[in-house]
């Protein structure tokens, strides 16, 4: 079967998911940053559960290293026996802490723009970072894709912000 073993990028699982969340608020004429900002949280908490994932079946590891928590993935994708960064699990680690400051910010009414844009820039450079450990192929200089993926959602997120200022000062509430 095609996904019997790792499955479909994150970046992909995120964009087909945004799409179908666009269009059934579009359809029941929602208001788009209040929900975006809603749904921060368990965006982070599950693309954790996802990259867990990732380091069961062996995809998306690092580079090797002889460091004493490396492992190797014989049955991965692709395999390898030699030690390597869990960069799946490094990426998880982080998105928790990244999920719990979100919660707190909506919890303390911060404004629904800045809440979505502090997770597009924080888990934008997240990946950006683990990247440069990570064995992807390399597209422009020694950027990936996923590195240009995490530039565009880092960029959208200063957007985001930047236009909150313009157009509330900061002052923006949840509502």
């Amino acid at each position: 079967m095609l996904l019997s073993r790792g499955g479909m990028s994150w970046f992909g699982g995120f964009a087909g998911g945004l799409i179908a969340g666009l269009w059934l608020m579009h359809r029941r004429r929602l208001p788009l940053i209040p929900v975006l900002a809603a749904a921060t949280p368990g965006l982070a908490i599950g693309h954790a559960i996802g990259r867990i994932g990732c380091f069961l079946v062996g995809d998306d590891y690092g580079r090797p290293t002889d460091l004493p928590w490396a492992v190797a993935f014989p049955d991965g994708l692709p395999p390898t026996t030699v030690p390597v960064h869990p960069t799946q699990l490094y990426e998880a680690a982080v998105l928790v802490p990244i999920a719990l400051l979100l919660l707190r910010w909506r919890r303390e009414t911060r404004p629904d723009r800045v809440v979505l844009a502090a997770y597009l820039m924080l888990a934008g450079a997240l990946r950006f970072a683990i990247e440069f450990i990570r064995v992807n192929e390399r597209v422009v200089a020694e950027l990936s894709v996923a590195h240009l993926a995490s530039l565009a959602a880092i960029v959208a997120g200063i957007a985001l912000l930047l236009r909150s200022q313009a157009l509330y000062g900061w002052k923006e509430r949840v509502g």
